[in-house]
């Protein structure tokens, strides 16, 4: 019984013995190899380069993108310019929107089963909120509602218009194929 205690201490500090020796060696082994050392200075120096650069090509504008005074202010002639784009632009935004109000009231003139499905789908009735995800669904439905029989001349060509209008939108071109149903069924070439 005895003996076998001893064996039991024996194999004990045997095995605390190699766990140190290994601890130790480990330890040695973690220093001999080297920590990688990065130069902050180099790397910022780097950063602090490329923006410096970045806002020089930005300094230099081309001549007739904006002339400003040396007062800081835009000139008039610059600002007319902007002024007349924003205009182009909200004029733009209303008969597209105008536009899409026709397409929606023959729509809803027809309780047309998929637009309503649509708006559940969106969760919305403004079109200027329609996520681009479901546009082309949107513009899919409004082709074939053109296709649908029962529509008068007018409503046709109202939605005609509409479909005609946005053909090289990004709306068409996730959707080749209904590109190119349109295209056939307009005759565009």
């Amino acid at each position: 019984m005895l003996k076998k205690i001893l064996i039991g201490v024996l194999i004990f500090i045997i095995g605390v013995i190699v766990g140190a020796l290994l601890v130790y060696f480990c330890r040695n082994m973690m220093l001999a190899i080297p920590p990688k050392v990065v130069d902050y200075n180099k790397e910022s120096q780097k950063r602090i380069e490329e923006e410096n650069q970045r806002l020089k090509e930005k300094k230099q504008l081309p001549a007739n993108m904006m002339s400003v005074n040396t007062s800081g202010e835009l000139s008039k002639d610059t600002q007319n310019e902007i002024e007349a784009i924003n205009k182009k632009r909200e004029q733009s935004i209303k008969e597209t929107l105008e536009q899409a109000e026709k397409v929606l009231n023959i729509m809803r003139k027809y309780k047309n089963k998929e637009l309503e499905d649509f708006y559940k789908l969106v969760g919305t009735r403004d079109l200027t909120k329609v996520d681009v995800e479901y546009a082309p669904k949107f513009n899919k439905i409004v082709f074939d509602m053109y296709r649908y029989s029962n529509i008068t001349k007018e409503e046709k060509a109202i939605l005609k218009e509409y479909l005609a209008d946005g053909l090289d939108s990004y709306n068409y071109q996730t959707n080749p194929k209904l590109l190119e149903e349109i295209e056939k069924e307009l005759n565009i070439k």
